[in-house]
Order: structure tokens, then sequence, then C-alpha cells
């Protein structure tokens, strides 16, 4: 369990500690989301990141609350060397990165919904396996992005 635990009950706490799980305190680090220091902590203290083909899941990462949900997307780009995912109840997101970038899915978990929305600036986009593929399109925040998309084949392929 790891962050500043400002919103974690006691009980939970004794909880999880009880069970092995290690607490790890870190309220001093006011300047960093609790996110952010999961990353830290791990980055730091595991070599998990550094298995290939492994994706860090990170459950409850909408939150319901849009600001924690983009500050976990910043926190996601800041370490988009890293596999990682946002599970919420209806979404997933994920980092394209550029490059060739082939998204295998399971439809029984996730899907047939997709969007490509570029928050670091503009770039080009082009796909296959989507109703809708783009084809060497420039996306931009704030004009062109793809939502309301969907998947049609199991692997979709995003090209920027």
């Amino acid at each position: 369990v790891i962050g500043d635990l400002d919103s974690a009950m006691e009980e939970d706490l004794s909880f999880f500690e009880n069970a092995g799980a290690k607490i790890v305190d870190l309220s001093a680090d006011q300047d960093t989301t609790d996110l952010e220091k999961c990353f830290r902590v791990l980055l730091e203290k595991t070599d998990l990141w550094r298995r290939e083909g492994d994706v860090l899941a990170i459950l409850g990462g909408f939150g319901g609350r849009w600001d924690r949900e983009m500050s976990n997307l910043n926190v996601m780009l800041r370490h988009a060397d890293l596999d990682s995912i946002l599970v919420g109840d209806a979404s997933l997101a994920r980092v394209v990165r550029p490059g060739t970038n082939d998204i295998d899915l399971n439809f029984d978990l996730e899907g047939p919904g997709c969007a490509l929305i570029p928050l670091c600036g503009p770039c080009r986009v082009t796909t296959t396996g989507l109703r809708w593929n783009l084809r060497d399109r420039k996306t931009v925040f704030g004009e062109l992005v793809s939502t309301s998309n969907e998947a049609v084949e199991r692997r979709v392929t995003v090209e920027t």
C-alpha cells in the first residue's frame, strides 16, 4: 500500500498489514500524486518493470473525478516507457508510443469501443483493425480526435 495515505482508514491499513502487505507512507511528499508515488517505488525498489510482456494494471484509475483521471493520464505519459493500462468500470486507457503499436484485445474484457486522443500535441495516425481506420490523418486535441470508433479485429495497430 503506497501513497500519502490521507484517505486510508486505519482499520484498512491494519487489515492489509496483517495480510502481509507492506505499508509505504510517503505523506512527506505532497507534490506528487499517489499514482506517481507508486511508479516511483516500482522503479526504485523492484525489477518488475523490466520483465518483457508484463503490463501494469492500474485498477480504479478513473476514480470518478475528472482531475484525478487527467492526473493519472499525466503520470502514464511521464512513464510511457512502461506498459500500463488505466482500468475503470467502463473504460480502459493506455499510452500509444511513437511508432507502430499492436494492441491485442480480449473482447470478453475490453472493446469494442475505441478512441484515439492525442494529449501531447499533434500527431499523424494510421490504424488497422478499426471500423473507421485512419490513414495518415493529423490528429490534435482541439481539432480532430478519433472517438466513438470500434475495434473489428482482435489486433488493432496504431502507427504514429
